[in-house]
């Protein structure tokens, strides 16, 4: 068992890797890592491209985008994770995603990622993590096979917040399943997830912003009706004065 590589490392001689097809995320990460002083910062718009630099210079820590293609970054950490890795398996991992579903959570802890941060994040919230995972004396371990790293007590972490998901989604309190899967996905590496957006009824009074509420369409109809019979009688009051006044 190992610990990772940026354990005990002050913040100011870090070597951050950060991986995002989006330049100006790229930026940004840029901006708040430099702010803290971080000793070097590489970003990469691939994960093909991270992965032959990292395997020449592994970084100290890893900042990783989730949607990116062709290769995603839960891909990109799996590969990292590998025993025939060497230094790089033990490159702890942020994973920086704008959807953090609860599977998408299981499957990054299940891959070895230290940290999950949803987009949009304070830069505080990222220079918080950072020292938390300074800090963090969890050990890598290969799984039962030997051919991937894991982090030490990652299915107790799950167990520990089975009883409360369980809870919220109104499953029973030992039903293992949605957190941390069935006995199969437990001993191999998580496949790749899927991006399912929640579906949105579509708001009929949105294409309409004029349209009247139901149970309003009457009444605005009789307002409508009476508002244009009181114009008619003022303008044909007026019409008569003024034929009246004319010489």
């Amino acid at each position: 068992m190992r610990h990772h590589r940026a354990f005990g490392l002050a913040l100011e001689s870090l070597d951050v890797v950060v991986v995002d097809d989006s330049r100006p995320m790229q930026a940004i990460l840029r901006s708040i890592l430099h702010g803290c002083r971080v000793a070097r910062v590489r970003c990469f718009d691939s994960a093909e491209d991270a992965l032959v630099a990292m395997a020449v210079e592994p970084p100290h820590l890893a900042i990783i985008d989730w949607r990116m293609k062709p290769t995603s970054g839960l891909k990109l950490v799996r590969t990292m994770r590998q025993a025939k890795a060497g230094a790089l398996a033990l490159v702890p991992v942020i994973l920086v995603t704008a959807h953090p579903t609860l599977r998408l959570i299981r499957h990054a802890i299940l891959c070895g990622i230290q940290s999950v941060i949803a987009k949009p994040f304070a830069p505080n919230t990222l220079v918080t993590r950072i020292l938390s995972i300074l800090a963090d004396d969890r050990r890598f371990d290969l799984d039962e096979t030997g051919s991937f790293f894991h982090l030490e007590g990652t299915l107790r972490l799950l167990a520990t917040q089975k009883t409360r998901w369980n809870a919220l989604r109104g499953l029973p309190e030992d039903d293992d399943t949605l957190v941390l899967g069935t006995p199969s996905e437990r001993r191999r590496p998580p496949a790749e997830v899927p991006y399912r957006p929640h579906p949105v009824a579509p708001d009929p009074h949105l294409a309409d912003p004029y349209r009247p509420a139901d149970g309003q369409g009457a009444a605005a109809s009789g307002s409508r009706s009476a508002f244009a019979a009181v114009r008619r009688r003022s303008d044909d009051r007026a019409t008569g004065q003024a034929g009246a006044e004319a010489p």
